[in-house]
């Protein structure tokens, strides 16, 4: 087998395998789903807010999704109050170099979220102590807190 034809094999079953593993999640996690949007939607009704976390890679996605929130997600309509924590990096380097990498989301979360909020952690490992704390002080604070994680048994599981 060729070098092409060996990563062309690779990249279709990769897409392949993806799209059985998405269609098996999106069955075994509707009502979840459907459980998570209600909460939004009672944050924003309540005068709540959306407030995302995560670290490298999950960053970028809690960014991007919380931009959704704001500009627009397939129709036009109002801005919706949502924050990705990981977007102010002077918070984020003054905490790191002041205080401690674990706190970066803890201390604006102390300062930012309260009852009415839903906290929302993405964690490929589930285990980044920056996020349990984070997720912790939001849970002490009343705020409605959900995680996504790749893996299972992380320690993120148990909040």
């Amino acid at each position: 087998m060729t070098q092409s034809n060996w990563s062309t094999a690779i990249i279709s079953k990769s897409i392949s395998d993806g799209i059985l593993i998405h269609q098996d999640l999106l069955g075994s996690v509707e009502d979840l789903l459907l459980e998570i949007t209600d909460l939004m939607l009672h944050a924003f009704d309540n005068g709540g807010r959306i407030f995302f976390l995560g670290n490298g890679g999950s960053a970028a996605e809690a960014q991007h999704i919380a931009t959704e929130f704001i500009v627009r997600f397939k129709y036009q309509r109002r801005a919706l109050p949502v924050i990705a924590l990981s977007t102010d990096t002077s918070v984020m380097t003054a905490t790191g170099n002041d205080l401690s990498f674990e706190d970066i989301f803890s201390r604006q979360i102390e300062a930012l979220v309260d009852e009415r909020d839903v906290v929302v952690a993405l964690s490929t490992s589930g285990s980044s102590q920056n996020i349990l704390n984070g997720l912790k002080l939001a849970k002490e604070k009343g705020a409605a807190t959900v995680g996504f994680t790749g893996n299972r048994k992380g320690p993120i599981v148990n909040l």
